[in-house]
This record gives structure tokens, sequence and C-alpha cells, in this order.
């Protein structure tokens, strides 16, 4: 018998040190190019994206004037940060349409890119997406997306869908599914109690975003009515294998909660973002709270009420997802809340973290399954932003307070912006591969012992004296304002196992992978991993946990066609309580090989299995 290889499919596992990777493998630069060191503008509110290509390709967007002085705009574009080397110099292409003499460079804004090369002739680099609030009409703020082929040069992003109206916060996520670019931008539709019965979460949906002129389906996900509109951020988390989630706060004025729904074929069909239902009512969309408090009034000098939603889901697991949201704690207070669920977002867990005076939660999920977290906490009169990550096999506990990136004053530089932004309603974490990448806002007073060691500026800056210069010479003073900062870390196999150190050496590449439910849902069942390794490798070895080689990926008769993929080796194995596996692959003699990222599924089989299917 075979059970649901969905709901068994396994987990990667997760870190069983608390510590975290050594400042060789981890990175943070203040963003700002050097021929701009002379810019006093608040860079806040930023989004970051990674070209799951090439992931020396990188892409981040902030509120950056193409002026120095944050006066009207001298152009019709306005820029977005480049990056060409993983983050390490960052440059800027005024490529984002704007308008010339306008007071603001663009609304809000997020990037993503997808894994489709766009055949661009001076990069070689994916499609690059973006959804805004255009400032390009005078008087209006349209959602406008918007893609280009490079990023990396010239040619301004091209609008391929526009929704007018009281729109606010769009969040974009782009996946690449066979030939197709599946494009997603969450926005609230509708705000100020205009969406029909209050209903304004929204998700601009394209099944091919590259096409030459794609079209866009309007999919409401809110299922319920509100009196007057939903809160403000609708955040989307896809997977390959189709499943996609969105993640809201329901009614802004009633009595809210926040809401997952989920869609099993990329938001196909009549009837999306439909596929998961409460118990409550029925209607589609999980509550993963009871009702909540919008928060109010402002924390160090930026404003509390926007949506602090985040969601992201397994690259090696659908079913397992993660949220974080912000909530009310009182006036001038937000508290931010991260849960988990493993079964698709049927059931969730209570608080895994809960943290006062907190705002500006981004979750990501690596290729290993560590589960990382970014925040922004104002504590003792400082804005400290910090990097924390699970260190459990079950990814269910974070080293909190983790890794402090900056620690800055909440009281100067003074807000330049009248809305209240100052750090912005939202900082940005993506995974890659093993590898996470981060953008947020903070200040610039250059003072080293306010920043994790090792931090990197581009524009001119004297630390001893802690003052910041717009020319080499150092004659001309600037005033301390808002930057944006790229933070960089990465994960080993030996932050899994410490055994697996020796195991996975320098010759091999290593991939672990753990299912803490194995032995638990079916004590006498076996498990059988299936992996299609890749060209580069000649053998997969399989060890335990404990150190022991337990077998050998042999290639199959033919092959298993699972999900859309096709599995080429496999082996059986009889899994043991609490213990894991590595996936150590053996390179072809003579070749150098990229990281080891099979694609792979366990099932689980009621009969205790032989060595090999």
């Amino acid at each position: 018998m075979m059970l649901t290889p969905r709901t068994l499919a396994v987990l990667a596992c997760a870190l069983l040190s608390a510590s975290l990777p050594t400042s060789a493998q981890t990175r943070l630069v203040n963003m700002v190019p050097n021929p701009r060191s002379g810019e006093t503008n608040q860079d806040a509110e930023p989004t970051i994206t990674v070209d799951p290509r090439n992931h020396a390709r990188l892409v981040g967007s902030a509120f950056t004037w193409d002026n120095l002085t944050q006066g009207p705009n001298v152009t019709a574009n306005a820029p977005i940060y480049v990056s060409l080397d993983r983050g390490n110099t960052w440059n800027l292409s005024f490529i984002v349409p704007s308008r010339l003499g306008g007071g603001f460079p663009t609304g809000d804004i997020t990037v993503s890119f997808s894994s489709t090369l766009s055949g661009a002739t001076n990069h070689v680099t994916s499609w690059l997406y973006a959804g805004i609030l255009s400032v390009a009409n005078a008087t209006t703020l349209p959602m406008v997306v918007l893609r280009v082929q490079d990023p990396f040069d010239l040619t301004a992003m091209a609008s391929i869908d526009s929704r007018p109206g009281n729109v606010d916060q769009p969040h974009t996520t782009a996946k690449t599914s066979g030939t197709n670019d599946k494009l997603y931008v969450g926005f609230n539709n509708g705000f100020g109690c205009l969406a029909p019965s209050g209903r304004s979460s929204t998700v601009d949906v394209s099944q091919d975003g590259k096409a030459g002129t794609p079209t866009f389906t309007l999919d409401v996900i809110d299922a319920r009515t509100a009196p007057c509109q939903d809160w403000f951020a609708q955040v989307v988390a896809a997977h390959s294998d189709g499943t996609v989630y969105a993640a809201f706060v329901h009614d802004l004025t009633g009595t809210p909660r926040l809401v997952v729904v989920r869609d099993d074929n990329w938001a196909l069909g009549p009837s999306p973002f439909t596929a998961l239902q409460d118990p409550s009512d029925l209607l589609a969309g999980r509550f993963v709270t009871t009702g909540i408090t919008r928060p109010s009034g402002s924390i160090g000098q930026n404003r509390l009420g926007a949506s602090n939603v985040s969601i992201a889901v397994d690259p090696g697991n659908s079913d397992r997802v993660y949220v974080a949201w912000g909530d009310g704690n009182g006036a001038n207070s937000e508290t931010i809340h991260v849960r988990r669920s493993i079964d698709r977002g049927v059931t969730w867990s209570a608080d895994l973290v809960t943290l006062n005076d907190a705002v500006n939660p981004q979750v990501a999920i690596n290729s290993f399954g560590v589960v990382g977290l970014l925040y922004q906490q104002v504590t003792g009169g400082k804005w400290e932003t910090r990097f924390a990550r699970t260190n459990d096999m079950d990814a269910t506990t974070f080293n909190m307070p983790g890794l402090l990136l900056v620690s800055q004053s909440s009281a100067l530089p003074l807000s330049s912006i009248a809305s209240g932004v100052y750090v912005g309603d939202y900082a940005s974490l993506v995974a890659a591969g093993r590898e996470f990448f981060g953008m947020f806002s903070a200040s610039n007073f250059p003072d080293k012992a306010n920043f994790m060691n090792g931090i990197k500026y581009q524009r001119e800056v004297d630390w001893v004296n802690h003052k910041l210069y717009a020319d080499a010479a150092h004659t001309v003073l600037v005033a301390a304002s808002i930057d944006p900062f790229f933070f960089y870390t990465t994960t080993s196999i030996c932050d899994f196992w410490r055994i697996f150190c020796g195991i996975c050496g320098p010759r091999w590449n290593c991939f672990a992978i753990y299912d803490p439910w194995w032995w638990l849902k079916c004590p006498m069942c076996g498990i059988t991993i299936f992996v299609n390794p890749g060209d580069p490798f000649t053998r997969v070895t399989v060890f335990d946990s404990r150190g022991k080689q337990v077998g050998v990926l042999k290639r199959r008769r033919e092959p298993a066609a699972e999900k859309g993929f096709k599995y080429t080796y496999a082996i059986s194995l009889k899994p043991t309580e609490a213990v894991g596996y590595v996936l150590r692959a053996e390179p072809v003699p003579g070749k150098t090989t990229a990281e080891f990222q099979p694609t792979y599924i366990v099932k689980v089989t009621s009969k205790s299995p032989g060595r090999s299917p």
C-alpha cells in the first residue's frame, strides 16, 4: 500500500546548532553606490529578489529618488538597485517608469525574478517583474505590473497590466512552470471602503507573464464580507508543484483575523484559491488566528497600522508553510508572531515566535528546510534589525533573538517623509538554494559599533570620526539619513548534524533530509527515496545521522513519474525514530559540480523494504 505522497513528503532537516554562520559566510552592505555618496534621501520600504538561475544576480527596490536631495524628479525614470556579484557591490539602474517633476519616485514597489531566461543580449538574466503604485499619472496611483528582460541595462520596464482605483501595497511573486512564468501580484483593491462587500483582498494573476501580451485575471481571495475592507497587504507564496498560498488579514474595522487561502493548480480554473476551507463557516480561507487588533500610532518614528504579513512555503514540501504577522499591543506598540502548518494550511501551530515592539517580520525557507526570520524591533531607544533561524530538526524553534545586524538610534535622523514612513511598512527576505538574502532600511550613521562585524559601505565614510562625505577628498559633509542595507548568509551540511561534516567533505556535495513523522505515522512502514541527481554525479550514497552508510541509490529500470518530475534513482529504507539521512553525491571524475540540489520525493510503504526498489 502507498500512502498519500503529498501528505507524507519529506521535510528538509533544520539546524541542531544554535550558532549562526561565521562572518565569512555572512555579509552586510550599505547599498548606496559611491557616486551617490552625497544623497540624503529616506530610502525606505525595500524588497529584494534573486535570479534563480544565478544567485549572483540580484535586484532590490526602495523609495529611491533619481536625485540626491529628495526633490522633484529630474528624469522620467526612478532607479532600482542591481548587483552582479551576490550583493558585494551595488549600482542603480534607472528603469522604473516615473514622472518628470513628480514629488515621489514611485509608490509601493516590489520585485520578483522568474527563472526563465529572457534572451537579453547584454546580460544573461531571467525575466524581472514588478508590481508598483505608479506615479506616472499625476492624479492617480494605479497598481501597475511591469516587466523587463534586462534589469542591468538601460531599457525601461514595460507595463503589462494596470488596475486603477483605490489600490495599495502590491506584493509580487513569480514562479516558472515549464515554459510559463506564473505571476501573482497580491494587492488591496478598493481600500477606503470601496470594495464590494468589503472584500478588497485581491491577486492579479497571469499564467505566463512573459507572453507577448500577457492576460491577467483579477481573483478576489476573500470569500467573506466585511463592513469596510481588509487590511492592506496580500502576500503570495508559490511552490513548483503548482501549490499557491496567499495570506491576508480579513476585516479592517470589525473583527480582524489572519486568513490563508490555497490553490492546488497555479490558480487556474473557475474557482481559484478555494482549496482550503475553514470549518467554522465552510468558506474558502482558513483562519490562522481568532480576532486580532490593528496596531495604531507609531514606534521609532515609523507609523503602525500597515499590514506586516509574510508567508513562505518549503521548496522541498508544499505541505509545510509558515506565516508571520503583526498585531496591536496597545497604543504605539506592535507584536509580531510566527506560526506554521504541516498539513497544507488545514491546522496551525501556536506561536513559534512572539516579539513585542517589533515590525516588518519576513519569513523564508531555504532548500535545506531551514526557516529564516528577519525583523526590526525598537528596544532601549534603538532600532534593531535581526536575523534568526530555526535550530531544531523539526524547524519549530528559532535561535532568538538571532544575529544583530544593525542597532541605530530610533530618534535620529528625523523622518523626512510626512506620511510617517521611516524604515517602511515592510522589509524583505528571500531564500535561494541554501542561501538567505535580505534587504532592510536603517539609519546610515557611521559607527561600526552599531553594526554587525564586517559592515561595508560603498558611499564615502569616515568610520573613525563617524562622518559621511559627498566626495572622495572628504571635504563636503553629508547628514545621516535612511539607507537600504543588504544582508546575506548561508547554511552548510555541518549545521544540521555535526557528524555529517566528516561524511561530506570538500570532495562531495550533500543534501540532508529528515521527516520527524516517518516513525510516528507508521512505525512498521518503510520509505523509498526517489531522486534525480543530475548528470554531473556518478552515484549518490546514503548515510544516516548516526554516521552509518545505509545504501546507495540505484538507477531504476524505468523513471518514476511524480508531480511532473521523473526520478531516475531510488533507495528503500526502514526509518528509525529521530534519525535523518544525508545524500552524498559523488561527482563524475574530472568534473567540478555545482551545489547538489536534487529533485526528490519520499514515499511511505506499508511493509519493511529491501535495499533497492
